[in-house]
């Protein structure tokens, strides 16, 4: 067992010491950490098979994470005609967002973006739309997402205002909502298919479901990821860390 306990120790040790971006106190912290753990496995080993069982799953979850953002990154980073983007055109910093306008949360997080790109004129944000909540619109030959491409990639300068409609609407879009947004916009003769934006929504959901990634917002930043919604206040201290 107490062979045990030190393999887990070891992995433990590994998986929070690689972390990115920490600072020694940060570390300091992390190891005053590991001596609590030991102690609490020394004191309950039964607990060890489960944990060394997690943290090898976890390592192989992260190995595999790493492999597809090799796999997809020239997709993901390098395609500024494909993804909707704001910022810097030479970045210091990129964030790519993995975003759904039908999301409350991405609703949420966009002024964020907003005021990040605002404050912080060195860092680029990409937008890469996963429309996860809806795939198909009654009455619609587009969803949101497919609209909101053909906007990117054929009138890039009415794409701030639609960007903006589209996260304003509340709840799931319709298609009377996005026939409202193309009319604001002057964008109507957009909401028509288009097999090439069909194709980019697809790859976006393969390097969506290879990141290991569950749902929107999602943020690539780094080599790490934020999962889910955060303030601004947490973004943007995570922003000046790697920057």
């Amino acid at each position: 067992m107490k062979t045990l306990i030190k393999h887990t120790l070891a992995l433990l040790s590994l998986v929070l010491l690689t972390a990115t971006g920490l600072q020694a106190q940060e570390r300091t912290e992390i190891t005053q950490q590991i001596e609590e753990i030991n102690q609490i496995l020394q004191e309950n080993p039964g607990i060890v098979p489960d944990l060394l069982a997690s943290l090898h799953s976890y390592i192989e979850n992260r190995q595999q994470s790493q492999q597809a953002l090799q796999t997809h990154h020239n997709w993901l980073y390098q395609n500024d005609a494909t993804h909707p983007w704001m910022g810097a055109s030479n970045p210091e910093l990129t964030l790519v967002v993995f975003t759904d306008y039908d999301c409350p949360y991405c609703k949420r997080l966009d002024p964020h973006l907003q005021k990040l790109v605002q404050e912080y004129p060195q860092v680029k944000v990409i937008s890469v739309l996963v429309p996860l909540r809806q795939q198909e619109l009654a009455g619609s030959p587009v969803n949101s997402a497919e609209f909101g491409l053909n906007v990117w990639h054929d009138n890039p300068s009415s794409y701030p205002q639609v960007e903006n409609l589209m996260y304003r609407k509340n709840g799931l879009h319709d298609a009377n909502s996005l026939r409202q947004v193309a009319q604001r916009s002057e964008t109507s003769a957009l909401i028509k298919p288009n097999t090439q934006v069909k194709q980019a929504i697809d790859k976006n959901y393969r390097a969506f479901t290879e990141l290991g990634l569950r749902g929107t917002p999602a943020i690539l930043i780094g080599e790490g990821v934020i999962p889910g919604y955060v303030e601004y206040d947490q973004l943007e201290e995570i922003v000046r860390s790697q920057l």
